[in-house]
């Protein structure tokens, strides 16, 4: 049986409103939550003779990493643009850590006078690690032939570096998170925060990734300080990346690993740019 278009309209406008309720209880306990994964991706609109971009957002509580107890959910939001004002009203509530890539309409969510209180921001190592990768990708620079730029060994290096930082989480995923004691030689009980600064960069492998032209040297510097914790070295209850929350859309912040994250960014600008100028050796094989 041929419906019109209206019927289908009225169809679908019924059952939203039905469920609404449901939706209402989803937001409710995502918002709960102390730390959230967040990103967007773009939507096909019909439109007029055409068809629009909208946007589709989602955000992501699951606490299952580290043991969390509490059921995990995602929650959807839909808007016909990418402005800030859209993340702004979704979280309008929420005063957690939020992991996401580093879009700037989410900027004003970390301003410390934002009511009622700022987000934490934690970088992604795997948005961190794609512009890397790509400098460092010897089987795509085969395939491209002789006009492929030249690998460079710093991204490599540093591609390797995030890698091991993914390794170790796979072992600690699923286990409790350890307790924080006072603060005493780094905080040796916890136990993602000792084994993960054993895979960070040391002085020496700073200085040789930053080469003085990249970057300054990297810092282990102090993050918002963590409920039960000393504060020197953020909260450890995170994953290395966003896809959990890409996953339903389309696990890390370790401490001072959330600067050196923010930091890899600028880094791959620089070694982009450095390998235009001029080649530079390849060595070593980097992983997909």
């Amino acid at each position: 049986m041929p419906l019109s278009l209206s019927t289908l309209a009225d169809q679908v406008g019924a059952a939203a409103a039905v469920l609404k309720p449901l939706h209402d209880l989803i937001a409710a306990h995502v918002m709960a939550a102390g730390r959230l994964h967040g990103d967007d991706t773009p939507v096909p609109v019909l439109a007029k003779g055409k068809t629009d971009t909208g946007r589709l957002w989602v955000y992501v509580r699951d606490d299952r990493p580290f043991a969390g107890q509490a059921p995990p959910a995602a929650l959807f939001h839909y808007s016909r643009d990418r402005k800030g004002e859209h993340p702004e009203r979704h979280l309008a509530g929420f005063t957690g850590w939020l992991q996401a890539d580093a879009f700037a309409g989410y900027n004003r969510l970390y301003e410390p006078d934002r009511p009622p209180g700022p987000i934490r921001d934690v970088l992604c190592w795997a948005h961190a690690r794609r512009g890397f990768f790509k400098l460092a990708d010897i089987a795509a620079n085969t395939r491209r032939g002789k006009d492929a730029p030249p690998i460079s060994p710093l991204a490599l290096e540093a591609v390797k570096r995030i890698d091991a930082l993914f390794d170790l989480e796979r072992t600690l995923n699923g286990k409790p998170a350890a307790p924080k004691p006072a603060c005493t030689n780094c905080c040796p009980g916890n136990g993602r925060q000792s084994a993960s600064r054993r895979k960070l960069p040391d002085r020496g492998t700073q200085r040789m990734l930053t080469m003085n032209f990249l970057i300054s040297p990297l810092q282990h510097g102090p993050t918002p300080p963590a409920k039960g914790g000393c504060g020197q070295h953020g909260d450890f209850h995170k994953t290395p990346s966003v896809r959990a929350a890409e996953r339903h859309s389309k696990p890390s912040s370790f401490g001072g690993a959330t600067a050196l994250g923010a930091v890899l960014l600028q880094c791959f600008r620089r070694v982009r740019d450095r390998v235009k100028s001029g080649p530079l050796p390849s060595h070593g094989k980097a992983r997909t």
